[in-house]
């Protein structure tokens, strides 16, 4: 079904144009009607043209991104903590998640390190009486 096009004109150019009661193009950007329509047939007319890139743009560049891969895999980095403050050193203002996405980005996964305790007196005595009990056992190695 096809709904027409409703819009008013001024002096000063197109003040307001509709498809079905909702704005089609800001009228700041049209100034005469034919650029109106220009701009609302432009997908249909000229497939082949270079739009800008949509969505949000990232953060940190690729050039970035690719040096601190680079360290990382090098060692010169080793914790996220240090990206991050690596990262504030180069002029990026951003927050510590922020540093771990761009670690995401380039493949590259953190996670927290295991807490593990220590091993206490008990159980050094008990490793010790284990060793003791089986000291002698012959082993057949079958290399």
């Amino acid at each position: 079904m096809h709904f027409p096009l409703r819009y008013k004109q001024s002096k000063f150019g197109i003040v307001w144009c509709s498809t079905h009661g909702k704005p089609a193009v800001k009228p700041e950007f049209c100034n005469s009607l034919q650029q109106f329509f220009d701009l609302l047939y432009a997908n249909k007319w000229m497939p082949n043209r270079i739009r800008k890139k949509g969505g949000k743009q990232r953060l940190v560049s690729d050039i970035t991104r690719r040096l601190i891969k680079r360290e990382v895999l090098n060692g010169s980095l080793r914790t996220a903590k240090e990206v991050h403050l690596k990262l504030e050193e180069l002029g990026y203002s951003m927050s510590y998640q922020s540093a771990i996405n761009a670690l995401h980005s380039v493949e590259i996964f953190t996670e927290i390190k295991k807490k593990k305790p220590l091993l206490t007196a008990q159980h050094k005595k008990a490793r010790l009486a284990w060793a003791k009990k089986l000291w002698n056992r012959r082993v057949i190695s079958l290399d």
